[in-house]
């Protein structure tokens, strides 16, 4: 038996190795590895094996502590390959949200607290897909309809990684924070992060696969050869049946490491992506087209979105409550801003133009960390869509057009979300060409395609006090300085409306938003506190634009409520002049025109055109309007401001293209 046991010894001295850290093993050629010292087996084992006919086998009735320490300590790193987390710990640290469940109201939010996997069983898995698309290589959307709560649900779908997957994100996951460590990430814009992001996983990615495909297997190789060694002596003690021997090495054996794919790599590489350079679980709602609002309202509690198509929905993500404090203070720092205990709550603009209004830990809100993004197009809304919306109607759009180009100033009110931004981005591109744009706001939300553009945005004070604040005022004061033809301002809330009123009184043509629901309750915002403007300076402005957010066909749409010119003040009773030129009509859901308007005939007079020649170019505006609706396909953003800047540099190009058909024709 001794004997044996030698020649057992001899054999193995050529072909084991020690297995030592992992991080050493990389560095180590295959070669160099073969040359260790061998793994001691003899009859004398060392401590480290000490395993012999004296050992209680009951010390390996369990598979998970096999007593072989020096080749677990051995393949400490290896293990992380070979052997499953005993927590989950890095799927909270990653956000990986593959259980993540749905609710329909505050009461089942309430019993999801309590089994939320059961609620989750009951309302997601007893649902029918509605609808399915597509948001990337990797992530797509399901709608579900619930028939016993009558509600439908928003489902992300991600990859599911399989173990070696998850343990690859895991190793690359912590290369690139280190990477960090000694990267210049503050000074990244979020298109250089993403591409360094992506260029470290793919290194690291791509040294795993080498390695696994080596080192990986050739110490399991090893592994697995001990084990057999110890399996024979084990039997030879007869404390096992060949049977029972037979079940604990197929539990004990470990298998060799597949092939690491090009879709191992691409799917651990969209998570790391995601999780470094995106917004980590919420990414795929962010770059759904289809997203207006997004709506966490705590922690535990799904996230609730504003859907086009579905409006007010549910969704299956949802955040833990540290989870929930990093992501917030994650967004602030996406806004290039601070929040913390000490400033619990913050208004910024995300790098996709989306605006984030964050509350951070319950300091201020009962419920915890919470959060609303209200999402912008990348690239805004056209004339065009929003005459296809039925936003505006085409005489509405070209009335608009026509004041606009002459230097009439407008203000657009309404309440939230109902659209003000959204057209005064629009009508923009009504300005003439090369003409001198002042832009001026808090939170960058006005987009424009033109090129004699200044943005100005305000900015916060610098630790206590005002040390270092610029306003809206301040900014406005210095736009005057610096001859704007057109000056644009985010939303008017105090004392700049002032000093936007008096640029008005200068010349400067001026588009402004505010918060209001018709005509009356603008006017009463603007000349009382805090805005305190005088009666006689509304005179200054043209039109008051009023916006609405309403159903229609069981469709939640917006709508101009009313357009509204001003027209001047009595002097006697300061009573304010005042007409209303195109009205909504719920009941019909169409903008009737109710008169003759100020602006135009002020137009008129400017040009010293007739009746018919203020008519004729009216219409000739509507035909280029509908032409775009009608007939040509493309919404391009620069393709319709090509169109309309052209007619106001040389109207006859389009006019002769419109009545040839030829007008961006095959777009």
């Amino acid at each position: 038996m001794s004997e044996d046991k030698e020649s057992g010894t001899e054999d193995e001295s050529d072909s084991s190795i020690s297995f030592t850290d992992i991080e050493d093993a990389e560095e180590k050629s295959s070669d160099e590895l073969l040359e260790e010292p061998p793994v001691d087996v003899d009859d004398t084992p060392s401590d480290d094996l000490a395993l012999d006919n004296t050992t209680d086998v009951t010390e390996l009735d369990d598979p998970e502590e096999p007593q072989v320490p020096t080749l677990a300590e051995g393949a400490e790193e290896l293990s992380e390959f070979t052997e499953t987390p005993e927590d989950d710990s890095f799927e909270e640290d990653l956000n990986h949200d593959r259980d993540q469940i749905g609710i329909s109201d505050t009461r089942a939010a309430e019993l999801m607290r309590e089994d939320y996997r059961d609620f989750h069983k009951g309302v997601l898995e007893n649902s029918e897909v509605v609808e399915e698309y597509d948001l990337d290589d990797h992530s797509k959307v399901q709608i579900l309809f619930n028939p016993y709560i009558n509600e439908h649900l928003y489902r992300v779908l991600e990859p599911e990684l399989t173990e070696l997957e998850e343990k690859l994100r895991m190793r690359v996951s912590r290369d690139i924070q280190e990477d960090f460590e000694t990267l210049p990430v503050e000074e990244m814009g979020p298109e250089r992060m993403k591409e360094e992001v992506v260029k470290l996983a793919k290194h690291h990615l791509e040294r795993q696969r080498t390695f696994l495909g080596t080192y990986g297997n050739q110490t399991i190789e090893k592994i697995n050869e001990t084990s057999d060694k110890i399996a024979e002596r084990l039997q030879d003690s007869e404390r096992f049946s060949n049977e029972e021997w037979s079940q604990k090495l197929d539990e004990f054996e470990l298998d060799r490491f597949d092939e690491i794919t090009e879709d191992n790599i691409s799917n651990v590489l969209y998570y790391i992506t995601r999780d470094y350079a995106e917004y980590e679980k919420l990414s795929p709602i962010m770059k759904d087209k289809y997203i207006e609002d997004v709506s966490c309202n705590g922690p535990e509690i799904p996230i609730f979105l504003y859907h086009s198509e579905y409006h007010d929905i549910i969704s299956n993500v949802m955040y833990g409550e540290d989870e929930l404090d990093d992501f917030v203070a994650a967004l602030a720092q996406k806004c290039e801003k601070h929040i913390s205990i000490a400033e619990p709550d913050m208004q910024g603009r995300l790098p996709d133009g989306s605006r984030a209004q964050l509350t951070y830990s319950d300091e201020i809100s009962s419920v915890g960390s919470n959060f609303t993004l209200r999402k912008f197009k990348d690239e805004p809304f056209t004339p065009v869509e929003l005459i296809e919306f039925d936003t505006f109607s085409l005489e509405q759009m070209a009335y608009l057009w026509l004041a606009i180009e002459n230097d009439k100033s407008l203000i657009f009110a309404g309440g939230t979300a109902s659209g003000k931004t959204t057209s005064m981005n629009a009508i923009s591109l009504f300005i003439p060409p090369r003409t001198k744009v002042i832009t001026i706001e808090d939170t960058r939300e006005i987009t424009l395609r033109h090129s004699n553009w200044l943005r100005s945005t305000t900015r916060d004070s610098f630790g206590s006090g005002d040390s270092g604040e610029v306003d809206m005022y301040q900014l406005l004061r210095n736009a005057l300085r610096q001859r704007p033809e057109y000056i644009i301002v985010g939303e008017i809330r105090g004392a700049e409306a002032q000093t936007l009123f008096q640029a008005m009184s200068t010349g400067h043509t001026t588009y402004s938003t505010m918060h209001a629901d018709d005509a009356t309750s603008a006017i009463r915002r603007l000349e009382n506190d805090p805005i305190n403007l005088p009666r006689q300076m509304l005179n200054s402005l043209d039109i008051l634009s009023v916006q609405i957010r309403t159903m229609s066909d069981g469709e939640v749409v917006r709508r101009c409520k009313e357009m509204v010119e001003i027209v001047g003040i009595k002097s006697e009773t300061e009573e304010i002049q005042s007409q209303v030129v195109f009205e909504y009509n719920p009941a019909t859901d169409k903008v009737e025109y109710k008169g003759d308007s100020e602006v135009m005939r002020n137009i008129q007079r400017l040009k010293n055109w007739s009746d018919d020649e203020l008519e004729e170019e009216l219409e000739r505006r509507i035909g280029v309007l509908r032409y775009l609706r009608d007939e040509v396909e493309t919404r391009d953003y620069n393709v319709i401001a090509g169109v309309l800047r052209t007619y106001m540099q040389d109207k006859e190009i389009i006019l002769t293209q419109v009545e040839n058909g030829t007008l961006l024709e095959g777009q």
